[in-house]
This record gives structure tokens, C-alpha cells and sequence, in this order.
């Protein structure tokens, strides 16, 4: 009865101090806390999987796996679902089942 509430506060608690700049033309996004800003490249991308795609698009969990096996997970609170796709176009995107409930 109060899990979703209970998954969408936890998710906002760990994601509200998130920072993502990311645009579809510039090969290098930063990611972090307001605290541990980090540079990635995207040529260095081993694998992006997405959880928890439900029909609205609106509460997925992006996993970004880089060559050297470092793994960055934010939630779409960040970027919308369809942003998302469209920043990293030409990069294979694995999906994974929903299993309900994903959290961060």
C-alpha cells in the first residue's frame, strides 16, 4: 500500500542533489553531486541499460557502464525518457525487465 510512495521519496532523497549536463551534440556529459562533479566521454561507453520503462515513459533507472567498468545510475528525474534516447543516439541501449519495485 505505501511502497510506491515510499520508492518515489526515496528515489527524489537520493536524486534531488543529482547533477547531469548532457547535450546530443558534444561528445563529453558531466554527472555527480553538487559536492563531486565528474567528466565523462561518450566514446568511452561500454553500455547503457534502462530498467523500469513503463507505458507513461515516466520512472526509468539509466545505468551508463564505461570501458574501464565504472557505472554512474540516476533516475529519470534527471532527463525524461525520450531526451534521453536522443542524447546518446547511435550508442546500443539495453533494456532490462521491470522488476517493480527498482529503485536507486
Amino acid at each position: 500500500m505505501f511502497t510506491l510512495p515510499y520508492i518515489v521519496l526515496k528515489t527524489y532523497s537520493k536524486s534531488k542533489n543529482m547533477f547531469l549536463h548532457l547535450s546530443k551534440g558534444n561528445n563529453v556529459f558531466q554527472f555527480g553531486d553538487n559536492n563531486d562533479i565528474n567528466t565523462y566521454n561518450k566514446a568511452d561507453i561500454k553500455a547503457i541499460t534502462i530498467s523500469n520503462v513503463s507505458k507513461n515513459d515516466k520512472s526509468p533507472i539509466y545505468n551508463i557502464t564505461f570501458k574501464d567498468d565504472i557505472s554512474i545510475r540516476f533516475p529519470g528525474l534527471l532527463i525524461p525518457y525520450y531526451d534521453f534516447l536522443n542524447k546518446f543516439s547511435g550508442i546500443d541501449i539495453q533494456y532490462t525487465r521491470n522488476k517493480w519495485p527498482v529503485s536507486l
